[in-house]
């Protein structure tokens, strides 16, 4: 089963430096919160990570990585491993020890400079449940047990399509394509071209079904397979991204959706 992203806002987060001296420091905060039915509609139970913090954490399996990039990444990314964990009214609470390495370090410096100030877990869902819930059109997903692989620091706006890898991503993509396209993008940052060129090599691996790699390459992909009921948000994606074409230095990722979108087109017509 794929692993799963989700990420707190940085009030919920509550993430600080820990100085330490003569050391590299320590990062805390909350990777989770409970009872809280998040925007792809799963709530998590408390509880669900009871077993995986007594299983893991005294072997140090938690790590602590920089934008989720160990998962896919070098071991560079990983710039810590959680030391301390555990359950309480409010969510999951984590301590991390910070690795000396130079990475590590400026992640670090960042988080003081209030540049990077969100927190995201990578899981993998063990046991859930659905329920339907009154004036609410899909059920809702209750995670009642789950298994931690990592805990991210991110910036706050991270691309929600990092999510429709994981097993839920087919239920909740059509809400993940409407709300990408009603963001209103007039220019976009080097942080943010970089996850826009994760977007693009996430959509290609859905639409050949295999799994993402770290950078996306040149030309466009065929789809494999015939496009599903969500073809015409993923086609709206493209055009609505294509307002950032005034901007000369985004000139060769909207050429990435461009052929994308290209290709999806003769996808959808054959």
């Amino acid at each position: 089963m794929a692993m799963e992203v989700k990420t707190l806002k940085p009030k919920q987060a509550q993430m600080k430096v820990v100085e330490e001296e003569d050391g590299p420091g320590y990062i805390e905060g909350y990777g989770a919160v409970f009872n809280n039915i998040d925007l792809g509609g799963d709530r998590i139970i408390p509880g669900a990570f009871k077993k995986t913090i007594a299983e893991k954490l005294p072997l140090k399996r938690i790590k602590f990585v920089d934008n989720h990039n160990g998962y896919w990444g070098s071991s560079e990314d990983i710039i810590g491993v959680v030391e301390a964990a555990k359950e309480d009214e409010f969510g999951l609470w984590f301590r991390a020890k910070l690795s000396k390495s130079q990475r590590a370090q400026e992640v670090r410096e960042k988080i003081k400079d209030g540049i990077l100030d969100a927190l995201s877990i990578g899981y993998r869902a063990v046991k859930y449940s659905y329920e339907k819930i009154e004036g609410r059109e899909d059920d809702i997903r209750n995670l009642e047990e789950i298994e931690l692989s990592e805990v991210s620091v991110v910036p706050w706006g991270l691309n929600p399509l990092a999510t429709i890898t994981g097993v839920k991503g087919q239920e909740n993509l059509e809400l993940l394509l409407k709300k990408l396209n009603s963001l209103e993008v007039k220019e976009l940052s080097d942080q943010n071209k970089q996850l826009v060129k994760e977007s693009i090599n996430t959509l290609k691996a859905l639409l050949n079904d295999e799994p993402p790699t770290g950078t996306p390459k040149s030309g466009a992909a065929e789809p494999t397979s015939e496009p599903d009921n969500h073809s015409d948000e993923i086609a709206e994606l493209f055009k609505n991204l294509n307002i950032a074409k005034e901007f000369e230095e985004e000139q060769a990722i909207l050429d990435e959706f461009r052929a994308f979108a290209k290709t999806f087109s003769e996808g959808v017509e054959t």
